[in-house]
């Protein structure tokens, strides 16, 4: 079984024949280690240096305002390591403590959600009769979970895009909906489909259960899309 291959065949619409296949073994330390670091690489790469690029608009347009850049003070928060920019960006000691530790906390957050979504599978499964160890439901969540690799960075990016950038409520909900609820649908439908590979019950139950933990997420993740839109301006 090609471990790379199942990545793509669990996000496409054979998923079910894919769980057919992990059935009796299934990988989990690979998936985990995929949705972690890919998680870690898209806030890296994308929603850190978007969200520093609408800071450093939103400081040139208060820099204006004010004419004068001595009373304006210059950073970029990651987490909660702060980046001081007043003199240029440079790398000290202190920062790249901050800034591992705050890997290791994105790291502990996707284990920790991870941890728990596949302990609710197992106890589903094992009130359903099914005999299959802990690790299995493990696994079972970090594949279910692969789009979701971009959640975090899309919470960061998004809410910081509503603060710094007044745009309609139009476009903001567009990029909620695409950025973020998209890519929980698909999660919903790899999970209902490889539900219905791994429990002996019907479409509509495993719809229901699904749906639980990603409506958990939705409701966590609640205050940051309200919010958003109270800082929108039109």
């Amino acid at each position: 079984m090609n471990k790379r291959n199942l990545i793509w065949r669990v996000c496409s619409p054979s998923a079910r024949e894919t769980f057919d296949e992990m059935r009796d073994q299934t990988p989990f330390l690979f998936p985990f280690i995929i949705v972690v670091v890919s998680t870690l690489i898209v806030m890296a790469v994308v929603a850190y240096p978007i969200t520093f690029y609408l800071y450093e608009i939103l400081f040139n347009s208060f820099v204006q305002e004010q004419l004068h850049e001595t009373f304006a003070e210059r950073h970029f928060d990651v987490g909660d390591t702060r980046i001081d920019l007043t003199d240029g960006f440079r790398i000290k000691p202190a920062l790249v403590v901050g800034l591992i530790h705050e890997a290791l906390k994105i790291c502990l957050d996707v284990g920790i959600r991870l941890i728990l979504i596949g302990t609710y599978f197992y106890t589903i499964a094992r009130s359903s009769g099914i005999d299959c160890r802990w690790e299995h439901w493990f696994g079972f969540s970090c594949w279910t979970n692969l789009p979701m690799i971009v959640y975090p960075s899309v919470v960061l990016t998004v809410g910081t895009y509503a603060i710094t950038q007044p745009k309609s409520y139009v476009f903001l909900s567009v990029l909620w909906f695409v950025l973020f609820f998209l890519p929980l649908l698909w999660s919903v439908y790899i999970t209902v489909q490889g539900l219905r590979s791994w429990l002996p019950k019907d479409t509509a139950f495993c719809v229901k259960v699904a749906v639980v933990p990603y409506a958990v997420i939705t409701l966590l993740c609640s205050p940051a899309i309200f919010g958003s839109f109270m800082f929108q301006q039109s």
